[in-house]
């Protein structure tokens, strides 16, 4: 866990990365990110070292240069996302509706219809962030649970950015499944990313390339109790 002095520093990067990203042009930040994250793979090499390891258990047909093609590509996408998450900061809700189409919003509205609120289920793939804004823009009425930073200046941040556009957060702890049940109730859409293997929660061991994986079964439990739709 990173010292006090650690977790300031990596609060004012990220505030200044807001701050500096959030009133560059869109194209420009496209452009940076991925540059910055390229060469931040270079300077870690335990990240490198677990990412070849993951990419070895679920490309084992590939020899290492190809997997290495792979680690490449995952880091300039997550040079471009956070550089959009950085956009995101001073982004006005227009930029944001014309950047992004929303494809099968009717499913959406055809489950919310129903009058029991929805789960969308999925993970941290593509640009979450994004969708966690562009949804409520769209008149979706989004809350979303996610686990409280242990730097609390950066979640204070984080969370301000995750609901400015008029979604909501409900943070992991032992009243969360009761918020999110009352949301339900109030017909909103609660999106669950169940793709980690976290600890203390409830879940199940699922095939993953191979591999049984921890996956979390509380938004398959949500459901059930709440007799709700699921979205993945």
């Amino acid at each position: 866990m990173p010292s006090p002095a650690g977790n300031l520093a990596l609060y004012l990067g990220l505030r200044s990365f807001f701050a500096v990203g959030g009133r560059l042009p869109l194209r420009l930040n496209r452009a940076v990110g991925p540059l910055l994250s390229s060469t931040a793979l270079r300077l870690l090499p335990r990240s490198r070292k677990r990412i070849r390891a993951h990419l070895e258990i679920a490309f084992p047909e590939l020899d290492q240069s190809q997997r290495d093609t792979i680690m490449r590509g995952c880091s300039r996408h997550f040079g471009l996302m956070l550089a959009e998450v950085a956009w995101l900061w001073h982004a006005r809700s227009e930029e944001i509706e014309d950047l992004c189409e929303v494809v099968g919003q009717q499913y959406v509205n055809a489950a919310l219809e129903e009058g029991r609120g929805a789960i969308f289920a999925t993970g941290h793939c593509g640009n979450w962030e994004m969708l966690g804004a562009r949804l409520p823009i769209g008149g979706v009425p989004l809350v979303t649970a996610a686990r409280q930073l242990d730097n609390w200046r950066l979640d204070r941040v984080i969370t301000a950015s995750r609901t400015r556009f008029g979604g909501e957060v409900v943070t992991r702890g032992p009243s969360a499944g009761r918020r999110l049940a009352r949301a339900l109730t109030r017909d909103a859409a609660v999106a669950l990313l169940i793709d980690q293997d976290i600890k203390d929660i409830p879940g199940v061991f699922v095939p993953f390339f191979g591999r049984p994986a921890f996956t979390p079964s509380g938004a398959a439990t949500l459901a059930l109790r709440m007799k709700c739709p699921v979205l993945p």
